[in-house]
């Protein structure tokens, strides 16, 4: 068991012949027996812990299962400090694994849910989930063989989040292995690497809903579409929480149309939009896809408004709380810096580039009690070169740049 074999082939040419042998095929038997749907781990089982296998080698950030400070439940998680924290080596590049086999029973839908966390560094430092064949060769200089990538890269998020990923019906009466890979190189990052807990695979005897799709966002709700599973669908439910929370345990709303509208809610927080398919008699499908959604700002409707960024989050690659960006040159920007200040810490940094490329930061809304053409807007600002230009002006439609009127632009004395 848990051993790695080579596997090659050869034809027999006759005459006491052969042929050179075939390209490699490689496989790994089992190191434990797989579980068994529906599945749920909180790593407080040390049987369960035990059958995960961890493919660390040599790196100096390392999965483990256990209590990292400043947690009261044993979690899974990646420390650079030989599991004492969550805290990672950022200046150590490391890729590192673990993974779990799972024998899928029969079901009209699978979905994978877990929390998790991770800050890490966008783009650079973070958690990617896969699963493939349980016969899959992982070594730390690749991505599992055979398998698909079923998430995005997790990062950025301290706090705890909800994953939920539907795996559909063709896993029925298969066996998986469920891969958790990180990896960071070796420039910058921020605690924890990757934490997890509470891994479910859960099983439906109807299909969820999909496309959900959320419009009309206003400072207390938004409306809701989506699309049924099933024409002969009995009805559904839908549940709205802010993005740390468990749908299961919200109260839902049964609804008998594909459309319906959320009211209700505090401006500027984030939530998520819950759909799920009444299957009858008391069964329901797995909820949909959690669909992010951020109610609007309320509009400033007191003078003077003051940003100085100072008081800012340090989080890279963002803005000020209601304000908003486009940009069609390095996607990051405009966002905090702490290179470049007037005022310290932090100023908004830009970085266009070539010719016709910009970034927009847009201030939040400005209620209609004020008249526009009483404002008047005073900063600070530095350019790198003398061509820089700062075009200001006003926008309708923060989302669409051509709804925005030049009404002013500002070059630099000196640079």
């Amino acid at each position: 068991s848990n051993t790695a074999y080579d596997v090659y082939i050869r034809t027999n040419c006759g005459d006491g012949t052969y042929s050179d042998w075939s390209a490699v095929f490689e496989f790994k038997t089992m190191a434990n027996p797989p579980a068994i749907t529906p599945y749920f781990c909180d790593f407080e089982n040390a049987e369960e812990n035990s059958a995960w296998t961890f493919v660390n080698e040599n790196q100096t950030n390392k999965w483990y299962i256990g209590k990292p400070s400043g947690y009261a439940d044993s979690v899974l998680f990646v420390s650079g400090d030989l599991g004492a924290s969550a805290a990672y080596n950022y200046s150590a590049a490391s890729h590192v694994c673990v993974y779990r086999d799972i024998a899928f029973g029969t079901g009209e839908d699978f979905s994978l849910r877990f929390k998790w966390q991770s800050r890490g560094e966008n783009a650079y430092d973070y958690l990617r989930v896969f699963i493939g064949d349980p016969t899959s060769v992982y070594d730390n200089n690749n991505i599992p063989a055979n398998a698909v990538q079923i998430s995005s890269d997790l990062c950025m998020h301290a706090s705890w989040q909800y994953f939920d990923v539907p795996l559909g019906a063709s896993y029925s009466n298969t066996v998986k292995r469920l891969y958790f890979v990180w990896q960071n190189d070796n420039s910058y990052g921020l605690p924890p690497a990757a934490v997890l807990d509470s891994i479910q695979i859960l099983v439906s005897e109807c299909a969820r809903p999909t496309n959900v799709t959320v419009t009309g966002i206003l400072s207390d709700g938004f409306d809701v579409t989506f699309e049924p599973a099933s024409p002969t669908d009995m009805g559904w439910e839908y549940v709205v929480c802010e993005s740390d929370s468990n749908p299961d345990t919200q109260i839902a709303t049964a609804i008998a149309d594909t459309f319906f509208s959320v009211t209700g809610l505090i401006p500027f927080t984030d939530y998520n939009i819950y759909v799920r398919t009444n299957c009858g008699m008391g069964r329901y499908s797995a909820w949909s896809i959690a669909v992010p959604v951020t109610t609007n700002c309320l509009p400033v409707a007191t003078l003077p408004y003051i940003e100085t960024f100072d008081s800012c989050n340090t989080v890279e690659n963002t803005v000020p709380d209601c304000w908003l960006k486009i940009n069609t040159y390095y996607l990051s920007r405009p966002s905090f810096s702490h290179d470049e200040y007037y005022s310290g810490p932090y100023s908004l940094l830009f970085y266009a580039g070539p010719p016709n490329t910009f970034n927009m930061a847009i201030t939040p809304e400005f209620s209609t009690a004020i008249h526009i053409n009483t404002l008047k807007a005073t900063f600070m600002y530095r350019a790198d070169t003398l061509a820089d230009d700062l075009v200001v002006g006003v926008i309708s439609n923060p989302l669409d740049a051509s709804t925005f009127i030049p009404v002013d632009t500002i070059r630099p004395s000196e640079s």
